[in-house]
């Protein structure tokens, strides 16, 4: 009895809060819009700042390939972008810490660049 009187005393004196999100395949295309540092990288690649269209190939629970279509004058490029979530953990004002998830760009693969 002493043990589990000492334990709800414990978890009773430790502020901590979890909010974790399920992600859309929205999300990642908003995040890859959004973060100029993907989007140069790929116009790198691809040598165009010329973007056709992006889409969602494959997703898995809070992980998303994302594919970003560019052309170059009578080539067609496709860049493929891994997107996935992360833990993030942050201390508050009382002492507690949150833990919670965002989406990050993992990985940028190669463009793949065909002509027309």
């Amino acid at each position: 009895m002493k043990v589990i009187l000492a334990v709800l005393v414990l978890i009773a004196s430790v502020s901590s809060f979890a909010q974790m999100t399920v992600f859309s395949n929205q999300d990642a295309l908003k995040l890859v819009m959004t973060d100029d540092s993907i989007l140069e990288a790929v116009y790198a690649q691809s040598g165009t700042n010329n973007l056709m269209g992006l889409s969602v190939l494959n997703s898995d629970f809070n992980a998303f390939e994302v594919e970003i279509n560019t052309n170059i004058e009578d080539k067609d490029c496709r860049t493929s972008v891994l997107v996935e979530a992360e833990l993030v953990h942050a201390r508050i004002p009382g002492g507690g810490q949150i833990t919670a998830n965002k989406l990050v760009a993992k990985k940028i693969f190669k463009s793949i660049c065909e002509g027309t």
